[in-house]
């Protein structure tokens, strides 16, 4: 069980490093694709056709008392794009269905308010045109009645002022539409009727235009006013602040979604740390681990170099002694003639070693330190110092000095040092004449290879 733990201990971390690293990658994207941006974009083509909506019915109204012309609902600029927007926004997920229908339902208010508008202007203008002819058409009638001779069978003030009742009744009907105002003109109708009936005919088409005129406000003013009613009831605005709640909910889910991708990406993240934090430590065991081997092991290998060489030294040691001893009996006689010379000359070496000992301790130069230390302290100040002060007057006499003794001294040694040079050359003479009467200057003797390379290495 250890050794299936241990083989595939390290194949496992790889496979958890890589699930987390994946992890993370995907959240940090996920979390990245929530843009808070398009949705204020969003809210605020919606508010851009609320404005347009309350254009369109401000634009109603005036067209209703003639201000206006234009009727055509003005959409918002990059409508389009703005719809696609809101299609990538709301197209997937949960609100999906609620879109498509919150969506068809503000398409279909506004189609439904768009054919109320196009029967609003069609009676409008025929109410507009009536309107409008209404006055004319009274002027008309009261130009020809004053142009009536007074020998006419009908009463001309009376006409006039009939006519003028009616065309104020109408317009205030038009203005009030009740029941009994739309009773009072038919009966004005009536009356003028009767008057018209006396009329000549040459008067007749005057006053059929005048009472068309009243008939088509009559029937237009109360479909223009239904219509404007039926128009205001539309839900226009209400199912664009339907859509403005979609939003702003898909926004609240959208916003949570991110959070819970964040707290993911956390998660993975700690765990690559964990993880992290894991090899780093196994690594830096495994490092202390090696190093640790690895000095075991140049320790081992240091102790084992210095036990083969100690038995290199100790057959060479033997090798020298075997060869020592068989010369020793051979040359104990040139031995000691030869030590005999050579204490002869040796005293004379030992002679002019000490007297050059002597001259080194006791040279004058032994004080040039103090007063090199002595010019370095006044470095700043040398040239004052060497001429004003006590201490430094003597400096140059002292170097004179110097040199006249380090100049006997050298002269000195060298004679002496050339003195030893002669005893030890006559050293080497005693000896090579020496070795002249001793026979062989070496002593070969056989040694086994392979029983030095055993104990190199045991």
């Amino acid at each position: 069980m250890t050794h299936l733990i241990k083989k595939y201990k390290w194949p496992a971390l790889l496979a958890v490093a890589l699930v987390a690293f994946s992890a993370s990658i995907f959240f940090l994207i996920k979390s990245y694709t929530y843009d808070a941006s398009t949705y204020f974009e969003s809210r605020d083509f919606i508010r851009q056709l609320k404005q347009a909506d309350a254009n369109w019915n401000v634009k109603i109204l005036r067209k209703k008392i003639g201000i206006n012309n234009n009727l055509s609902l003005t959409p918002p600029p990059e409508a389009a794009s703005r719809w696609e927007q809101l299609e990538q926004l709301n197209n997937s997920g949960p609100l999906a269905a609620l879109w498509a229908s919150r969506r068809q339902g503000y398409v279909e208010a506004v189609k439904n308010k768009s054919l109320l508008v196009e029967q609003f202007q069609q009676h409008n203008t025929h109410l507009r045109a009536a309107l409008d002819a209404l006055p004319l058409a009274e002027d008309d009638i009261q130009t020809r009645l004053r142009a009536m001779g007074t020998d006419s069978p009908i009463n001309r003030r009376e006409v006039a002022s009939s006519v003028l009742d009616l065309t104020l009744t109408t317009l205030e009907y038009a203005l009030y539409v009740t029941s009994d105002k739309a009773e009072e003109v038919k009966s004005q109708l009536n009356a003028l009727e009767q008057y018209i009936a006396l009329l000549p005919p040459s008067y007749l088409p005057s006053f059929t235009t005048l009472t068309q005129h009243i008939e088509s406000i009559i029937q237009e003013q109360p479909i223009v006013n239904d219509l404007i009613d039926r128009i205001s009831v539309i839900p226009v605005a209400q199912e664009l602040d339907s859509i403005n709640e979609l939003l702003n909910e898909t926004q609240r889910r959208t916003a949570a979604t991110e959070r819970q991708y964040h707290i993911y990406l956390a998660v993975s993240a700690g765990l690559m740390a964990i993880l992290m934090v894991y090899l780093v430590a196994r690594l830096v065991r495994s490092s202390a681990l090696i190093t640790q081997i690895n000095q075991e092991l140049q320790s081992s290998n240091e102790r084992l170099e210095e036990r083969v060489e100690d038995r290199t030294r100790e057959l060479m040691q033997a090798e020298r002694e075997l060869v020592e001893a068989a010369r020793m009996a051979g040359m104990a006689e040139i031995a000691t003639n030869v030590l005999h010379n050579v204490g002869n000359v040796l005293n004379s070496v030992n002679i002019s070693a000490d007297l050059v000992t002597r001259k080194l301790k006791n040279s004058k130069t032994l004080g040039l330190g103090k007063a090199v230390k002595m010019m370095n302290e006044h470095a700043e100040d040398l040239g004052r110092f060497i001429t004003l002060d006590e201490k430094g007057k003597l400096l140059p006499r002292y170097f004179n000095e110097l040199v006249e003794s380090i100049n006997a001294e050298q002269g000195l040694l060298i004679d002496e040092l050339a003195q030893l040079t002669k005893s030890i050359d006559h050293i080497k003479e005693i000896v090579a004449t020496q070795q002249t009467y001793a026979g062989a200057a070496r002593l070969i003797e056989p040694l086994n290879v392979r029983i030095c390379s055993k104990m190199r290495y045991a």
